[in-house]
């Protein structure tokens, strides 16, 4: 067998090639999963392209890879396909990436298919790869698919396949070749890339964009809070944010001061886990993921609030009176701070009822704007509903005329091929003709050039020839006359 078909034969089951940290858990000079054996003995493993264990009887060698024995060498007999009985065992690891429905998803495809499990988003590069660049993904390298769509930004794909030198095993489509890939927008059949891997997101995701008291609010209904600038970046600014960047432009709220943004969004690396205070969440031009045709979203992270009690408000003791005999309620300065006291209550209940009402609006204008987002989806299903009557009208229109013309065109082929056939045999007809007579021709000129000349006078008897009138002939008395 070659190192190949342990791939090809394992994925036929839905399952993958294991790895050797799978194939010899313990590590090296361990007994392998599925036991030593008692000869010389190599199993396929897919870290590397053509790379080989060993679970031989050779004890020095035992579970240790054919390249780190071999100082990064492959065998070649890795490659031929004729068997040997050193090699041909293998085992077969679960599968960890799910199966798309199509081989040449699309960036957005494959977006949206984690977007619809709550909770889960694509898995950027590091969580694919966590050997880093050079090294096979977490899994093992694939047949069944050369790049898998990854977090890290949109339109960007990480290489998992065999194909691929192992230099460039996990190195994204933008660092290979300078740009992202046009097949990634498009449905295109090449290359391969219909395996998927979707990861826990520490983010919450929500359609559409949120402005400040929206999101303040949403913790709340949680009984939490938006979470602090340290929370969300407890690495620092210009780190990736807790739970991973966000694809193209997005920004999150923060606990820190009232309409306090942090950067969160690829498209601007060098300024992650900063504060932006010109982000405005309802403008057109700071929509969340507004752009390569993602569909926007706010994205935010909620922690437990703190818990404190509510003060209680009393009054502060009366400064000593000058006069013992003298009643408190006559001082003027215990009449001043219990006024002050007063104001100080009457402001806050004020407050209190304002925030009250600033809550309702919020939470109206919340209720308001999912029946305008339902209202919205709505609309687009009878927009798309429209466009497929029209699309099935067009294609049955298309269809038709398809039909006519193939029909007008045999009947013009079948009349023209008939007065070909016609035309053909009269020129026939006339060419045997013309045969026949070329023929007794011959026959003629034959019997002619013959030496029996009675053949010639049966054929072409001599006619007696006349002798010309003479008309002095019929006179009797010529001479006389």
């Amino acid at each position: 067998m070659r190192w190949r078909n342990g791939i090809l034969d394992c994925e036929s089951k839905g399952k993958r090639l294991c790895t050797l940290q799978e194939y010899c858990p313990d590590g090296p000079n361990k007994p392998p999963r599925g036991g030593q054996r008692v000869q010389d003995a190599w199993a396929p493993i897919s870290d590397a392209n053509n790379d080989w264990v060993y679970i031989g009887s050779n004890q020095d060698q035992l579970c240790k890879s054919y390249s780190s024995l071999n100082g990064g060498e492959n065998p070649s007999w890795g490659r031929l396909k004729e068997d040997k009985p050193f090699k041909g065992d293998y085992l077969c690891c679960e599968m960890s990436l799910v199966k798309m429905d199509t081989q040449s998803p699309s960036w957005d495809d494959a977006f949206n298919f984690c977007s619809k499990t709550s909770g889960k988003r694509l898995c950027t590069r590091s969580e694919y790869c966590p050997q880093g660049k050079g090294a096979a993904p977490q899994g093992g390298l694939l047949s069944l698919a050369a790049w898998a769509a990854v977090f890290d930004d949109s339109n960007e794909w990480v290489a998992i396949g065999y194909t691929f030198p192992l230099r460039l095993a996990c190195n994204l489509h933008s660092e290979i070749a300078g740009v992202k890939p046009e097949w990634g927008i498009r449905h295109t059949t090449r290359p391969q890339r219909g395996v998927i891997q979707c990861c826990d997101d520490q983010f919450d995701s929500i359609s559409g964009t949120m402005s400040y008291a929206e999101a303040v609010n949403y913790c709340a209904a949680k009984s939490k809070k938006l979470c602090s600038q340290s929370q969300y970046c407890p690495s620092g600014a210009g780190k990736p944010p807790r739970g991973g960047t966000r694809p193209g432009e997005a920004f999150a709220p923060i606990s820190d001061s009232a309409n306090a943004w942090i950067n969160i969004g690829s498209s601007s690396k060098d300024n992650l886990c900063q504060i932006n205070p010109n982000y405005n969440p309802k403008s057109n031009n700071n929509n969340n993921n507004n752009n390569n045709g993602i569909p926007p979203k706010s994205y935010l992270q909620c922690c437990d609030a703190e818990v404190v009690s509510n003060p209680t408000i009393t009054n502060p003791p009366l400064p000593p009176s000058s006069s013992s005999s003298s009643p408190p309620s006559s001082s003027p300065a215990a009449s001043t701070t219990s006024n002050s006291n007063k104001d100080n209550i009457d402001s806050l209940a004020l407050q209190q009822a304002q925030a009250q009402e600033q809550l309702q609006k919020a939470q109206e204008q919340l209720r308001k704007r999912e029946a305008d987002e339902m209202k919205r989806k709505q609309q687009q299903y009878l927009q798309n509903s429209l466009l497929d009557k029209y699309n099935e009208e067009a294609k049955k229109k298309l269809e038709k005329q398809r039909n006519d013309f193939a029909n007008k065109f045999e009947k013009e082929y079948k009349e023209t091929m008939d007065v070909s056939k016609s035309v053909a045999r009269n020129a026939l007809k006339e060419a045997q003709e013309i045969i026949t007579v070329a023929k007794k021709t011959a026959i003629r000129n034959k019997q002619l050039e013959s030496k029996d000349p009675s053949i010639i006078m049966k054929q072409f008897p001599i006619q007696p020839v006349m002798k010309p009138h003479n008309p002095y002939d019929d006179c009797v008395d010529c001479e006389n006359n």
